[in-house]
């Protein structure tokens, strides 16, 4: 049960140290005036809301595009470490196990509405939050929601 867990948020401390590992906000991407892009330099953003060319620039590109931005990454690695947060497994009782109502082992704090109508745990948002990183090693065919 606490290997789902465990196993998840280790992709999640992942996914934070590959976004901040390169101690860059975002990516620029310089297009010459034709449309083609001509390279892609890292940027971070400005107190003004603007983004700026980490480096040496060429004057003679139309324009840049952000292409990325680790802001956005980080906020969506917190907001998945605080679902699984919120969906933790409880005693259980009675329950569902997918469609199928009767005794449960562990149910999910969060999903249900009451000790008689639990949901089993691992429920299917801890298990959807899971199913991005089911090519990464660790992922067992059991948690496919």
């Amino acid at each position: 049960m606490d290997d789902l867990v465990t196993w998840l948020r280790a992709q999640l401390d992942e996914d934070e140290r590959a976004v901040t590992g390169s101690g860059d906000l975002g990516w620029l991407t310089y297009r010459r005036p034709d449309g083609t892009m001509a390279y892609t330099v890292p940027a971070s953003l400005a107190p003004d809301g603007s983004w700026i060319a980490v480096g040496a620039v060429a004057r003679d590109f139309a324009s840049a595009v952000v292409v990325s931005c680790e802001r956005e990454r980080l906020a969506e690695v917190d907001a998945k470490r605080q679902m699984v947060a919120l969906h933790v497994p409880v005693a259980g009782g009675q329950g569902f196990t997918g469609d199928k109502y009767g005794r449960i082992d562990f149910a999910c704090q969060c999903c249900g509405d009451s000790d008689e109508f639990g949901v089993a745990w691992p429920c299917d948002t801890v298990l959807l939050v899971a199913l991005p990183y089911a090519d990464r090693p660790g992922y067992q065919q059991e948690w496919q929601p």
